[in-house]
């Protein structure tokens, strides 16, 4: 047996598994870049976890405003006035602020969203009952000298 049948045989075999494996290597995608976006909610569907938002960007040209499509992660940090919530209580017309990153995939074009923070008018407080005052304290004709 001669030293270069040592080397076909791992060779093959090594040609064989790129060959499997290529087609389904992709090139590695940059990292993605989180970015803040704010803007109203125009649309939300809490069964798909999609949501509209209405952003206005500022440009050279001046502001652009434009409807972002989004959506939630199961994973996603969801505020809403403050307190953790789900995405069942996100009420169009909220005024939101999102973290998160454009999809990579060039062919949805989408803001998948890490954390979000909304923020619905609440309706005013009540106002309290207030009790009457205590009648004024009189001095008693026995404690005056």
């Amino acid at each position: 047996m001669s030293r270069f049948s040592y080397i076909r045989a791992p060779a093959r075999t090594g040609l064989l598994i790129a060959l499997l494996c290529a087609p389904g290597c992709d090139k590695p995608r940059p990292p993605t870049r989180y970015t803040v976006l704010s803007g109203k909610v125009v649309a939300c569907h809490t069964d798909t976890g999609e949501l509209s938002v209405r952003v206005s960007q500022r440009t050279a040209k001046g502001p652009i405003e434009q409807t972002i499509y989004c959506l939630i992660t199961r994973d996603a940090e969801i505020y809403v006035n403050d307190k953790f919530s789900s995405i069942g209580e996100i009420q169009l017309g909220d005024a939101v602020e999102l973290v998160g990153h454009h999809d990579p995939d060039p062919q949805i074009e989408r803001f998948v969203i890490s954390f979000a923070y909304f923020d619905h008018p609440l309706p005013a407080p009540p106002i309290p009952e207030l009790i009457p005052a205590p009648p004024p304290v009189t001095p008693d004709s026995k404690d005056q000298p």
